[in-house]
């Protein structure tokens, strides 16, 4: 079966895949994110207890999430102690300088490796092809289709070309996004 009649026949069942797909990613990216947020200002606290909890909760799950070694390696490795240094100078606590110094410039600094987390996050969702879940994400539309009429390679040559699309586009995202907050140096 041709790609064109794959599209024909099967279309909106990839537009459905598709839009899943979307939905997982942003889904666990955004929860992988605001864990990862989390656990950097706990181990960046002054409070010795959650420094530990935070230094446990790593070594138990080894680099879940990424994003948590992502910001505290790329994102806050650029904040020079002075800068933390004059907030603690004019009286701010822990957690004003982390909302007002570190985060931002945390942040800012790690838009494009975020991005590249985003793809791999993405591409990680055709995890989600074994598990029973309806509508299907694209990985599991091509086994669906497979199934039914033989698709061959044009079904994969069209989930792959819906998840090139999609990279290139939060590739293109990501970058317009960094060169907005960029911290000129």
């Amino acid at each position: 079966m041709g790609i064109s009649q794959l599209l024909g026949q099967f279309g909106d069942l990839y537009w459905k895949a598709l839009l899943t797909t979307y939905k997982l990613t942003i889904l666990s990216f955004s929860l992988a994110a605001l864990i990862g947020i989390l656990i950097t200002v706990m181990r960046l606290s002054p409070i010795k207890p959650l420094r530990a909890a935070a230094g446990l909760y790593v070594q138990i799950f080894r680099n879940i999430p990424g994003a948590a070694l992502l910001i505290l390696l790329v994102g806050v490795n650029p904040i020079q102690p002075g800068e933390i240094e004059a907030a603690r100078s004019l009286g701010m606590t822990f957690l004003q300088i982390t909302k007002n110094v570190v985060l931002p410039q945390a942040i800012r600094s790690s838009v494009l490796p975020m991005t590249n987390l985003l793809v791999a996050t993405m591409l990680t969702t055709s995890l989600a092809s074994q598990v029973p879940i309806n509508p299907r994400d694209l990985t599991g539309i091509v086994s669906y289709i497979n199934g039914r009429v033989v698709g061959g390679v044009g079904a994969f040559v069209i989930s792959a070309v819906l998840y090139c699309l999609t990279a290139a586009l939060i590739g293109l995202i990501g970058d317009r996004i960094d060169r907005k907050v960029r911290i000129a140096r």
